[in-house]
Order: structure tokens, then sequence, then C-alpha cells
């Protein structure tokens, strides 16, 4: 069978249509079910400290570039923690990883953290 006959036949270019269909509803689909998991995890992750608890507005992942994106990031004192006054706050945090060296077996990562607060304290110690 030449090229030119396989093209003319019907069946390659629904097959096409369906691949294609397909990787657009996973692209679509699979986002949209990553980040309410990803968010039950970070909130149980971020509640597992006796010392400190979280909280945050959403959280989202994105697969190209691999990343994860949590806005509203409030950590405060487990007892006697103040929301309105929080350790750490960031309005948004970003994690992202480099694909092209994970294609290498190579972890690189990048942060960013948009409007970042932190309060330090000394807690029974000198501070020099």
């Amino acid at each position: 069978m030449s090229v030119l006959a396989h093209l003319r036949h019907p069946g390659w270019l629904r097959r096409a249509l369906f691949c294609l269909g397909l990787l657009v509803a996973l692209a679509i689909i699979i986002p949209v079910l990553l980040d309410p998991i990803a968010a039950h995890f970070t909130h149980k992750q971020l509640n597992a400290s006796e010392a400190v608890s979280g909280d945050f507005e959403s959280v989202h992942v994105t697969l190209l570039p691999p990343g994860y994106g949590i806005r509203r990031l409030k950590i405060i004192e487990a007892q006697g923690g103040d929301w309105r006054h929080p350790l750490f706050y960031a309005e948004h945090a970003r994690v992202t990883l480099d694909w092209r060296r994970l294609l290498h077996a190579e972890l690189v990562a990048r942060l960013r953290l948009d409007g970042p607060k932190m309060v330090m304290t000394a807690t029974g110690g000198k501070l020099n």
C-alpha cells in the first residue's frame, strides 16, 4: 500500500482525532483532579506537627512545567498562635521543577515567594 493510499484511508483521521481529543481531555481533567488532592495532602501536612499549624487559600498543580503553587499560606504556633499575626505568611509560593534536568535524573527546583512575611522569636535563650 502506498503512502498516498494510506492517507486516503478514513480510519487514520478518526484515530488521530481520537488521540488528540484524549490528550486534550487529559490535559483538562488531570489538573482539575490534582488540585483537590494536593490541597488535601497539603492541609494534612501543615497540621501534622504539634509545634505549628498552617492554613492556605488554595493550591494549584501544573504538569508543564512540573510545579506546585500555594496561595495565602499562613503558619502559626499550634499553642496560642494568632491567625491575624502568623509566624510565616506568603501571598503566593510557587515551586517549579526543571523538567529538562528531571529527564536526566537531576532534581532542580526553583522557589518564588511573593509577599513573604516572617516573625522570628527567641525563647529561653540569649540572642547575641
